[in-house]
């Protein structure tokens, strides 16, 4: 008797994680190229591309979470959770993978949950507190807010936004225009063929390789933190580049002037070809390197 009891308890402690998990698998027909919006507190979300015309949500949610809501109204989609009140709101994750068509625009807001996209040709918005969010682009235009956590662009993209406050900014392979401010994160662009850049950093380093197009813009700003910026094949260009306090080092032969008798910066300015891009770099404390591909 007192073997049995002892295998029923064992039983049922094997059983209750699985009673606990609460699991979603839904689809619902959408439109080829309409809006979905994520809402969600903490957990992960990752976002797929798929010729159908459907969204499908799978899944698990948290203990505090009541249910999943998932509604489609014409072209609009949206996905959330229901968290009741008065619960505490303890266990909040919802760990989520969502198919959508391809051509569809995201709208995703989250506190800590972290963020994946990829294969979806849709411009995209995507906010978050504490978490990640990393995209894989195929075309469409991408806004991107965090306070702590990392952004990872790769691939086509057209026009680009991000901002961070203490997390790091990492794009690669985009084309188009890009704007990344950051307060104390780095700014890390390579391998990208961009017509526009602005790149803004308060204690970051800022870097930035790729070519130069001859009617492009290039501004890069840090107050503390360096700047390098590797152009790569031929550059018709305007420069100027200034520092407050910091250094300037210029792997295309001009040499710096002191700003001033009274300061201890230094300025350049100077042409390469016809001088058809602009380029500039300003930083107080940090130093410039421009370098040659």
């Amino acid at each position: 008797m007192k073997s049995t009891i002892i295998m029923l308890l064992c039983l049922t402690v094997m059983v209750l994680p699985a009673f606990a998990e609460k699991k979603v698998d839904e689809t619902k027909s959408a439109a080829a190229d309409g809006t979905v919006s994520i809402d969600i507190l903490a957990g992960s979300i990752t976002v797929i591309g798929w010729d159908k015309k459907e969204v499908k949500v799978t899944g698990t949610l948290g203990d505090d979470i009541e249910r999943l809501e998932f509604d489609v109204d014409g072209d609009d989609t949206e996905i959330s959770v229901k968290i009741p009140d008065g619960r505490g709101n303890r266990d909040v994750d919802a760990d989520l993978e969502i198919h959508v068509p391809q051509r569809s625009s995201l709208e995703i807001q989250t506190v800590s949950a972290s963020i994946d996209i990829d294969k979806v040709s849709g411009d995209i918005e995507a906010q978050t507190v504490s978490g990640s969010v990393e995209l894989i682009g195929k075309g469409g235009s991408a806004e991107i807010a965090t306070v702590s956590g990392s952004i990872e662009l790769k691939g086509s993209l057209g026009s680009v936004e991000l901002a961070s406050v203490s997390g790091g900014i990492e794009v690669t392979g985009v084309t188009g225009v890009v704007e990344a401010a950051t307060t104390s994160g780095s700014i890390v662009i390579e391998d990208s063929d961009l017509e526009q850049v602005e790149l803004e950093s308060v204690s970051g380093s800022v870097e930035y390789s790729g070519p130069i197009h001859d009617s492009g813009s290039y501004e890069l700003n840090s107050f503390s933190g360096p700047v390098k910026l590797t152009m790569s094949g031929s550059v018709n260009a305007s420069i100027d580049l200034e520092s407050f306090s910091g250094s300037i080092e210029n792997d295309f032969g001009k040499k710096p002037e002191r700003t001033s008798k009274m300061a201890p910066g230094s300025s350049l300015s100077f042409t390469l070809g016809n001088g058809s891009a602009d380029i500039s770099i300003e930083t107080f404390s940090g130093s410039i390197h421009l370098m040659k591909g």
